[in-house]
């Protein structure tokens, strides 16, 4: 396992230093269309290496994205020492650390994370994937970056939708690891979500994930903590990419984890205060998500269908009290119901 992890204000030249250290023949730059226009003119050092462009968007996250990917490998005559360059938020990150991972049965890649959850999440880790059939990540591999970048002087060109996504995962890290931490971002929904506000807080997320991810590389345990949120909010997420409205990952796991808060709750005796708090935060800070008890049967379909599912019981990681994690638990489609009727009372839906 390698976690290399640099966090930097100039990208251009983090990225050339390490270039500089390294064999780039055969090199591949992957990044979407958005990232393209708006960052990879700013890091010239990558001006003259090839690029494969993805569209936009968590339903070009498949399997023909990846296929793209190795045409291009193939184009520039990648070798097996060669190194895909990974330049996006998670979308890239997973789906070309993916790619890398199963051309010629692997070669190198570099992440250089564009986006505030890709920052605090999604560009380190290990996992790698796809969607497929519907389904969030649903093929994928663990497999480490040569070294991630991240790229703070490149947040100013995020759309707030994409700041949002980023600061429900950065809450997350709160809830599982650090109270302090969700007080400081509280603090932060009062003032007004904002990268500036938020920038001084990154280094102590890509903390806790680092320190998580060296204990248990391959989820097999302490890992799982880093799911709260996730069993609920990839539904909601993979709900609203079917109905063709879709919001970012970390907006529907700050959702998600309205219904964990609940089941934590229910099932855990958490404080009924740290519900509230967090139902506050939800409707000064978030977009709306609009479901009824109509959409029950789909959302239960998805959490059923997750991966981190190991038998036929929906597992969530839960809190009893914020760092105060549980993993694991099995909770029945009756209970998920009730705390979905919940969640729309605390957030008016």
């Amino acid at each position: 396992m390698k976690n290399n992890t640099v966090i930097t204000d100039n990208t251009d030249r983090t990225t050339a230093e390490y270039l500089r250290s390294i064999d780039t023949e055969g090199a591949l730059i992957v990044t979407d269309a958005n990232v393209e226009r708006l960052c990879l003119p700013r890091i010239a050092c990558l001006r003259d290496i090839p690029r494969v462009t993805i569209t936009p968007g968590e339903e070009h996250k498949t399997l023909a994205s990846a296929e793209q990917i190795w045409e291009a490998l193939e184009r520039v005559q990648a070798r097996r020492n060669s190194l895909l360059i990974n330049v996006g938020g998670g979308l890239i990150t997973d789906l070309g650390g993916f790619a890398a991972s199963c051309y010629k049965r692997g070669i190198r890649f570099l992440n250089i994370s564009t986006t505030l959850l890709a920052d605090v999440d999604a560009s380190s880790g290990g996992k790698t994937g796809v969607n497929f059939g519907g389904l969030k990540n649903q093929i994928g591999v663990f497999s480490w970056p040569e070294a991630t970048i991240i790229g703070t002087d490149m947040l100013d060109t995020l759309p707030q939708a994409e700041v949002l996504s980023g600061y429900g995962e950065m809450l997350k890290t709160g809830y599982i690891a650090d109270a302090s931490l969700v007080e400081s971002l509280e603090a932060v929904a009062v003032a007004g979500v904002t990268v500036e506000r938020l920038r001084s807080l990154i280094g102590r997320c890509t903390e806790i994930k680092r320190s998580v991810v060296e204990a248990d590389p391959k989820e097999s345990g302490l890992r799982k903590i880093l799911n709260f949120g996730h069993t609920a909010g990839h539904a909601f997420e993979s709900l609203l990419i079917k109905r063709g409205t879709p919001l970012p990952h970390g907006i529907c796991v700050a959702y998600g984890m309205m219904t964990a808060l609940i089941l934590s709750h229910i099932r855990l005796g958490l404080p009924s205060e740290i519900l509230s708090r967090h139902a506050r935060l939800l409707r000064a800070t978030m977009p709306a998500i609009a479901f009824t008890c109509d959409d029950y049967p789909a959302l239960l379909g998805f959490m059923h269908s997750d991966k981190k599912n190991d038998d036929t019981s929906v597992r969530f990681t839960l809190l009893r009290n914020i760092a105060d994690p549980v993993t694991a638990q099995s909770i029945d489609d009756e209970e998920i119901r009730t705390s979905l009727d919940i969640t729309r009372d605390y957030l008016g839906i």
